[in-house]
C-alpha cells in the first residue's frame, strides 16, 4: 500500500517505491458494513490499554453499493522485502485453531520459554487482558505469534482483535482462563500468579479505562446505533462479572 494510503498493488510483484507491506481485511457478505470500523476502533483501544500493535488504518474504497471501509494493518513480518520469521503458537505449540486447545496459562510459560524475557511475558499478560475485557472469544491458537529477527524471538504484535459474536451454544473464549472459559478477577490473577512481576491489577483497570471510550469513539468513527449498543451491552456484562 502506498504511503499516502489511497492505492494498493498485489503482493506478488516487487514492492513498488513508495509502498509498505500491509494486509487489507475485507468483510464476509454476512458481516455488518460496519466490520471494518469496529475493528480500527478495538485496535485504538488496545493501544490504549498498552497492547502493542502494528499501525492500522481505515481506508475508504467505492463500490458498486456506496463506500465502504476496510480494516488495514502494516504487516509485522516485514522490513521492506526481507521477511522476517515468524511462528504462530498453532505452530509452535502443535495446539488445534479449529477447537479449545490452549490455556493464556500455557501462553504465558510459552512466552517466557521461547523469548526469555519478561517483558515479553508482560505483553502476552496485557493481550490477555484486553482479549478478556472486550469480548474477543475468536482467541484461539492462530491468533498469537512469536517474530525471529536479529537472533532474538519475541511475542508479535496483537492482531485480530475485535469483538467476537457468539457462536454456537457456548459464548466463552476459546483459549481458556486456568480452566475457565469466561474470567473473573480472580481467575486472571491465578494465570499470572506464577509471574510475580505481572501486574496484572494494573493492566486491567487500564484496559476498562480504554474500554469506556467506546462509545465517544462509536461516534468519531460513525459506526451505527444499533452496533454501538449491542457491544457497550457485552462490555457492561464483562465488567460486571469481572468483580
Amino acid at each position: 500500500m502506498s504511503q499516502d494510503k489511497r492505492h494498493c498493488a498485489s503482493p506478488f510483484k516487487t514492492l513498488a517505491e513508495g509502498h509498505e507491506h500491509w494486509l487489507v481485511k475485507f468483510r464476509a457478505p454476512e458481516e455488518h458494513r460496519d466490520t471494518g470500523a469496529i475493528e480500527y476502533t478495538y485496535a485504538q483501544m488496545a493501544r490504549r490499554a498498552g497492547v502493542e500493535m502494528a499501525e492500522p488504518a481505515l481506508l475508504n474504497v467505492k463500490t458498486e453499493s456506496g463506500v465502504e471501509r476496510f480494516f488495514a494493518t502494516k504487516r509485522f513480518d516485514r522490513d521492506g522485502e526481507r521477511k522476517i520469521h515468524m511462528l504462530t503458537a498453532c505452530g509452535t505449540l502443535y495446539a488445534d485453531h479449529r477447537s479449545p486447545s490452549l490455556d493464556y496459562g500455557d501462553l504465558l510459560r510459552a512466552t517466557w520459554a521461547i523469548t526469555g524475557h519478561a517483558g515479553e511475558v508482560e505483553k502476552m499478560a496485557r493481550l490477555m487482558v484486553f482479549n478478556a475485557l472486550a469480548h474477543n472469544h475468536d482467541d484461539h491458537s492462530k491468533n498469537f505469534a512469536y517474530l525471529f529477527d536479529q537472533g532474538c524471538w519475541a511475542l508479535s504484535p496483537g492482531y485480530d482483535l475485535t469483538f467476537a459474536r457468539v457462536r454456537g451454544m457456548a459464548d466463552e473464549h476459546t483459549t481458556a482462563f486456568a480452566g475457565a472459559g469466561l474470567p473473573t478477577r480472580k481467575v486472571l490473577r491465578k494465570v499470572c500468579e506464577p509471574f510475580s512481576f505481572l501486574k496484572v491489577d494494573h493492566y486491567i483497570e487500564q484496559t476498562l479505562e480504554a474500554l469506556s471510550g467506546w462509545g465517544e469513539l462509536c461516534g468519531e468513527f460513525d459506526i451505527a446505533g444499533q452496533q454501538k449498543a449491542e457491544i457497550e451491552g457485552a462490555l457492561k456484562q464483562i465488567r460486571t462479572r469481572l468483580g
